[in-house]
């Protein structure tokens, strides 16, 4: 899984999605180290909260307890556990 994780510093949430994600090995992005605020809002134009998270190439946004985890669960699950799962 591919994981990448804009951040700030001082930021509980940010924290806290760089913790569940740690096993995956995720990009972080810290503002004003490695990127601007102008960069932010132009690659993220709706976003109002930090972190925000991009799994596998799809944007998934803010860290949100009940979104978040069924988002990690769908992109962590095998696809054969995923079928039988969903089955």
């Amino acid at each position: 899984m591919k994981a990448e994780i804009y951040s700030k510093t001082n930021c509980i949430f940010c924290d806290r999605a760089k913790m569940r994600l740690a096993k995956y090995n995720p990009q972080i992005f810290m503002l004003d180290t490695d990127f601007t605020r102008e960069e932010f809002f132009q690659k993220f134009p709706n976003a109002k909260t930090f972190p925000q998270i991009i799994i596998n190439n799809e944007h998934i946004g803010i860290l949100s307890n009940n979104f978040f985890l069924s988002i990690i669960n769908f992109f962590i699950f095998d696809s054969s556990l995923f079928i039988l799962r969903a089955s």
